[in-house]
């Protein structure tokens, strides 16, 4: 009989990472029996129809269930579901219930959660509260009412997993998730599809240069700014080696406490969904995370780490624009005509000289970029003035970091538009290209004759059938006529026979 395996989340729980295992693999999957329905990465799309009230959520699905053969294993992953209410949950799982349901719930400690979703906020340049309240909120609800929310429907059956290495096949989750289904694990067979792992959290340091960026300086470039400074760090972070080690926003004397806090708890759950009678439900935390408070400041990053980071950043840059082909960037870059003001900045970005005096695209960048830090604090309001003569100018000494990181990025996000600016020109050059060749296709006043041809053939179709229709009916009036005629003839004659028995037997 055909299983249905509802993985349910929550948020924060590798969610992606199995779902974009699940969308790589479907044709490897159906082979396995095993069915991942539809064709998105995942199926929050019924868990938000769920939630605004539309009656039939699911769609082409359910056919694509009922058309599985029997014994087929169906896997729904959405973690908007833990967010639908209670009577469309109710919906949502009577819809199914014409087959077992497995509902896949996997349980992550309170705290690490919310840290999580604050560390992931940080990345995509959101800006929160501290930290703290975001963990002291979610550690105030409690899992164990989740948990029980989804207890008690018919025909379904809920599989509480713990969201930590220690308690999965090989530290796998995926293999944990596999052994759920009754899938074969990785490499005992089937040849799944490798994913890579795309939402590793960043460590410590990267987070720092998340925390530094100003959002408002960078949403002023664009709508697609935030995840081109997400993606180009990233790549800038992995270089320099600063996603380990991984980071949770927390303290230690604060996770203490919440552990603490939340012991009887984790205890109920491991004995009343686990069958554990020691009550224990996750291991002990493991030795290479580093635990920090919230306070997360770009001044908390080292200098050297800063100027690494600038360097890395314009390399990555010019790396972009050249493997790209490009032409040289354009001269109508910022300009500035005081060398001794741009060396003192390079010296304190940490550019050597051979960067920013040559000639060549990474200097042209390097200097424009310069200027336009120069001009934005003031530097260039008169060319004579001397740093150490006018207090009202900003010393080099005084450069935050804030200003250090922004203009690494800066340089990121100039050579990102850069490039967009000339694929759009080519685009436009294609375009004209393709405008000027001679076309097969008809004029406009071809188009809209052909279009009233077609009218005029509509129209004389619908005459000619309604003459057609008239027809029928007068026909079928005059046969009706000749119907009611000879029954009259009829009654008639035989009124008139029945006189002349009458008058003969007389």
């Amino acid at each position: 009989m055909t299983q249905i395996f509802l993985h349910v989340g929550p948020h924060k729980t590798g969610t992606s990472t199995i779902q974009n295992w699940l969308s790589a693999n479907r044709d490897v999957l159906r082979a396995e029996g095993a069915l991942y329905p539809g064709q998105a990465l995942n199926h929050n799309n019924v868990a938000n129809q769920l939630r605004v009230g539309r009656a039939t959520p699911f769609g082409s699905i359910v056919d694509e269930i009922r058309s599985a053969p029997p014994g087929t294993r169906v896997i729904l992953s959405a973690e908007a579901f833990t967010r639908v209410p209670g009577e469309d949950r109710a919906r949502l799982l009577r819809d199914l219930s014409a087959w077992p349901v497995t509902i896949i719930y996997y349980l992550r400690r309170s705290w690490e959660r919310a840290a999580s979703s604050h560390t992931q906020g940080l990345k995509n340049l959101y800006r929160f509260g501290p930290v703290m309240g975001k963990v002291e909120r979610r550690v105030g609800r409690g899992d164990y009412r989740d948990l029980e929310s989804w207890t008690g429907y018919d025909n379904c059956r809920l599989s509480v997993r713990v969201f930590d290495k220690a308690e999965w096949p090989n530290g796998n989750l995926i293999e944990d998730f596999l052994s759920v289904v009754g899938l074969p694990a990785l490499g005992g067979g089937p040849r799944y599809v490798a994913v890579p792992n795309r939402n590793e959290m960043p460590g410590l340091p990267a987070l720092r240069v998340y925390a530094s960026v100003d959002p408002t300086q960078v949403e002023p470039l664009g709508h697609s700014a935030k995840r081109q400074v997400r993606e180009h760090v990233e790549v800038i972070a992995s270089q320099l080696g600063w996603n380990q080690p991984r980071a949770v926003l927390v303290s230690s004397e604060d996770i203490r406490r919440y552990e603490a806090m939340l012991a009887p708890e984790y205890q109920r759950i491991a004995i009343d969904f686990l069958g554990r009678r020691d009550g224990v439900l996750f291991a002990p935390l493991a030795s290479d995370a580093e635990f920090v408070a919230d306070s997360l400041t770009a001044d908390a990053l080292p200098v050297e780490d800063r100027q690494r980071f600038v360097r890395a950043a314009w390399d990555h840059a010019l790396d972009q624009w050249e493997a790209l082909g490009l032409p040289p960037l354009p001269a109508s870059l910022p300009e500035h005509r005081e060398s001794r003001r741009r060396s003192e900045l390079a010296t304190v970005l940490g550019l050597p000289p051979c960067i920013t005096e040559s000639d060549d695209r990474r200097g042209m960048m390097a200097q424009g970029l310069i200027a336009k830090i120069e001009a934005d604090l003031g530097w260039t309001q008169r060319e004579d003035a001397s740093i150490d003569a006018d207090p009202a100018l900003r010393p080099a000494a005084v450069l935050s970091a804030q200003e250090l990181l922004q203009a690494g990025l800066q340089a990121v996000i100039v050579t990102v538009l850069e490039i967009e600016r000339a694929e759009q020109a080519a685009q436009a050059e294609r375009a004209a290209a393709l405008a000027a060749k001679p076309s097969l296709r008809p004029s406009p006043e071809e188009r809209e004759l052909k279009r009233a041809e077609r009218r005029e053939i509509r129209r004389a179709l619908r005459r000619a059938e309604r003459m057609q229709q008239l027809q029928r009916a007068s026909a079928a009036s005059i046969r009706l006529r000749a119907v009611n005629v000879w029954a009259r003839i009829r009654r008639a004659a035989r009124s008139v026979l029945s006189r002349l028995r009458r008058t003969l037997r007389r």
